[in-house]
C-alpha cells in the first residue's frame, strides 16, 4: 500500500482495528502516532517484536539483530537505502527489496519469541504491554517548546537556544510548505552547528550543501539575525531531575537484570 498515492485507504484503517486479525510490527509506537496523526487510525490485536524480545530478557533488540539471532539470517542493511528519499516516486526495485528483506520474517520471529516468552511464563506480562501500546496516540508538540528537542542541542546555553529557536520555526514552516520531512529540510547537525556559530558562512554547515544554500540561504540568514537579536532563551527546568543511584539501588539493579535473564 502507498500511503502517498490517491487511493481510500479506509479498508486498511478498518483492517487495523479488527480485533480478529493480529498486527505484526517492530518498534510500533511510531508507526501507531503516525497512522493515528495522518488518518486517524487505531490498532487492535497488536504484536510488537520489539516488545517481546525486551520481555524475553534479549539483549538485541533490533529487526536485524533478532532475525540474525533468532533465525540465523543476516539482512544487509544499505545506508544508502536507509537514507533515501522515499517520497520520490516510482520506488526503485532495490528499494521496494529492502522494504520487504526484514518484515517478511516477522511472523518467524515472533513463533520464536512466544516459545521464549511460554518458556519464562512471561506471555501475559507482555500482552499487557500490547494492549498498553494500542491505547498510543499522537500528542502534537508543544510549538513554545518543541527547538528544546533538536538532537544534539542540549548544552546549548541561552543565546544559542533563541537561534535555535528561529531556525526552529523556519525549518518547520519550510518543510509545511514544501510538504517533506524537516530532516530533509534543516538537519538536527546542521541547527545544532549554526546556532552555535550563527556568523559561520552557510556553506561550513553540515548536511546543507550548494542546493540548500540556494533554496533556503535567504530564509536561513533571516532567522538567524532574528534568533541573535532575540532574548536568550532559558531552558525550563527538569520536572525530574537526575540523580545518581544510590550503591543499594545498583545493588537492586543488577540484582534485577540477572533475575529477568
Amino acid at each position: 500500500i502507498d500511503s502517498l498515492s490517491e487511493i481510500d485507504l479506509s479498508p486498511l484503517g478498518a483492517a487495523l482495528a479488527d480485533p480478529s486479525k493480529q498486527k505484526l510490527l517492530h518498534g510500533a509506537d511510531f508507526d501507531l502516532r503516525g497512522l493515528n496523526r495522518d488518518w486517524d487510525f487505531e490498532v487492535r490485536n497488536l504484536y510488537d517484536t520489539n516488545v517481546a524480545a525486551r520481555f524475553a530478557g534479549l539483549e538485541r533488540f533490533g529487526l536485524a539483530a533478532l532475525i540474525e539471532d533468532l533465525l540465523g539470517l543476516v539482512i544487509p542493511k544499505e545506508q544508502r537505502l536507509q537514507r533515501a528519499d522515499w517520497s520520490r516516486r516510482p520506488l526503485a526495485q532495490d528499494a521496494l527489496d529492502y522494504a520487504a528483506s526484514d518484515v517478511i520474517h516477522l511472523p518467524a520471529v515472533r513463533d520464536v519469541l512466544d516459545a521464549k516468552l511460554a518458556a519464562l511464563g512471561r506471555t501475559e506480562w507482555v500482552r499487557e504491554e500490547f494492549q498498553r501500546f494500542e491505547e498510543i496516540r499522537y500528542v502534537p508538540p508543544d510549538p513554545e517548546t518543541a527547538f528544546l528537542s533538536v538532537k544534539g542541542t542540549r548544552g546549548l546555553n541561552g543565546k544559542q537556544l533563541a537561534v535555535l529557536k528561529e531556525l526552529h520555526a523556519f525549518r518547520e514552516g519550510e518543510a509545511r510548505r514544501l510538504n517533506r520531512p524537516t530532516a530533509f529540510v534543516l538537519t538536527p547537525e546542521a541547527m545544532a552547528f549554526l546556532s552555535t556559530n550563527p556568523t559561520a558562512d552557510l556553506a561550513d554547515a553540515p548536511s546543507l550543501g550548494p542546493s540548500g544554500i540556494q533554496r533556503m540561504g535567504k530564509g536561513i540568514k533571516a532567522a538567524l539575525r532574528a534568533g541573535t537579536r532575540a532574548k536568550p532563551v532559558l531552558r525550563p527546568p527538569s520536572a525530574q531531575p537526575f540523580r545518581r543511584p544510590t550503591p543499594e539501588q545498583t545493588g537492586m539493579l543488577a540484582k534485577l537484570k540477572a533475575w529477568r535473564v
